[in-house]
């Protein structure tokens, strides 16, 4: 047996091993429309209510905006570990995923 043809056997093997991925799609999808959901209420919620009433300066702007995004990444990121928990082994590939880097 050469060299190829280990490989090719090695990954025949993988992709018969390989879960269906419709469950990760429909996580994903999932944690989207959670993170949207959410992005669009507090967007609402800070241009449409709160400036509606009074004006903010640019500095506090910036405060809401550096909040909001933040709050909204965070909504996401545990919108996709909840998905995660749907598919086998998903609670190990979530930590992986989203492990801050050390770089």
């Amino acid at each position: 047996m050469g060299i190829w043809e280990f490989i090719g056997s090695t990954a025949e093997v993988v992709k018969r091993n390989t879960p269906d991925g419709t469950l990760l799609k429909s996580a994903c999808r999932t944690s989207y429309s959670y993170g949207a959901v959410a992005f669009t209420k507090i967007d609402q919620a800070v241009r449409i209510n709160a400036l509606g009433q009074w004006m903010p300066d640019d500095e506090t702007k910036s405060k809401i905006g550096l909040f909001t995004a933040e709050f909204a990444k965070n909504a996401g990121l545990y919108a996709v570990q909840e998905g995660y928990k749907l598919i086998p082994g998903g609670v190990a590939v979530s930590k992986i995923v989203t492990k801050p880097s050390m770089m």
